[in-house]
C-alpha cells in the first residue's frame, strides 16, 4: 500500500506541475507553484507526502539550476 500511495502522490504533484506550467512564466510563479505543491503535503499519509516531496525536490533543483545558468 505504501508504494501505491507514494506513486499517487508523485502523480498528483506531476499533474499539478504540468497543468501549472504557465505559472512559471509569471513573476512569482515559481513560488506559487511550490505553494500549490506544498498543499499536497497537508494531512496525507506519509508515503503520499514522500511522493509529493520527491516532485517538489525535482522542481526546486530545476529552478536552482536555471538560476545558476542565468547568473553565469
Amino acid at each position: 500500500m505504501n508504494r501505491i500511495e507514494y506513486l499517487s502522490g508523485r502523480r498528483w504533484a506531476s499533474d499539478v506541475v504540468m497543468q501549472s506550467s504557465n505559472l512559471l512564466k509569471l513573476q512569482g510563479g515559481h513560488e506559487k507553484l511550490l505553494e500549490m505543491l506544498e498543499r499536497g503535503l497537508v494531512q496525507k499519509p506519509s508515503a503520499y507526502m514522500a511522493g509529493v516531496q520527491a516532485i517538489i525536490d525535482i522542481v526546486e533543483d530545476a529552478l536552482e539550476l536555471k538560476a545558476r545558468r542565468v547568473a553565469a
